[in-house]
């Protein structure tokens, strides 16, 4: 018998999750210095490489999500007020004077970081983390009912509203929809309106089907809580309370 790999395996405990989860958030969001801030980076990259073989577009969101930190970031790096003899790069302009220095410089690119390190941190988990385990967690937290029926329907809607665009997108290709740059976009407007009404039909069925089968306002889903090994929690607690301590001592 061939014995199957998860790629989830070396992180399968839901406790281990939420653990890494709120350190990486913990040291990305409230730690302001470089030094952190660029080895945390490289670490959230080696971790997305290993633990997400699997996973279909994860550099392609991460590098979309990167040029809006980066032309977010942009505004930080020039100062505006009185001229500064420190300032690497200065100009005159609507009587005030723009200025580039290296504390502009290190704030800009300690916030990029930050950004990305958070980002990392969400895609890593919510990758690690399965639906019925999410679910369990929002119970857990004592998130409201009506919180997690929005959870469970919009997740299973959006399933739905993939599949219709594929299928529309699939069927224009074959009709040679996308041949030139005017095709491209008659058929994108197309394809908005044609997935619009069918997303209406399907929260309608959807609707229907939840009353045929005597919904009374509570969604009921298995609950998941996978068991977590001591010893990758003490390697997680150790590593973030090091790095944390580093922060107070340098």
């Amino acid at each position: 018998m061939q014995k199957t790999t998860d790629h989830r395996a070396f992180l399968s405990g839901t406790a281990e999750k939420l653990l890494l989860l709120l350190m990486w958030l913990g040291l990305a969001m409230a730690n302001q210095l470089l030094w952190v801030q660029l080895p945390l980076a490289l670490i959230g990259f080696m971790a997305m490489a290993l633990g997400m073989k699997n996973a279909k577009g994860k550099w392609r969101l991460l590098l979309v999500a990167s040029s809006f930190i980066v032309a977010g970031t942009i505004g930080l790096v020039i100062e505006v007020g009185s001229q500064s003899h420190e300032a690497l790069w200065q100009s005159y302009f609507l009587g005030q004077y723009w200025s580039i220095t290296s504390a502009s410089l290190l704030k800009s690119g300690v916030t990029a970081l930050k950004a990305l390190n958070g980002l990392m941190a969400v895609q890593f988990v919510v990758h690690c983390f399965s639906f019925h385990e999410a679910i369990t967690l929002a119970r857990r937290c004592w998130l409201p009912d009506y919180m997690i029926e929005m959870m469970v329907l919009s997740y299973r809607y959006l399933f739905g509203v993939r599949n219709s665009v594929q299928e529309v997108r699939r069927a224009q290709r074959q009709r040679l929809g996308y041949g030139n740059f005017r095709g491209s976009m008659q058929a994108f407007t197309s394809m908005l309106s044609t997935v619009f009404i069918k997303s209406i039909n399907l929260s309608l069925n959807n609707y229907r089907a939840m009353n045929t089968r005597g919904y009374q306002g509570v969604i009921h889903t298995p609950e998941k809580w996978e068991r977590s090994s001591s010893i990758h929690l003490l390697i997680i607690l150790l590593v973030g309370l090091s790095i944390i301590s580093l922060t107070f001592i340098l």
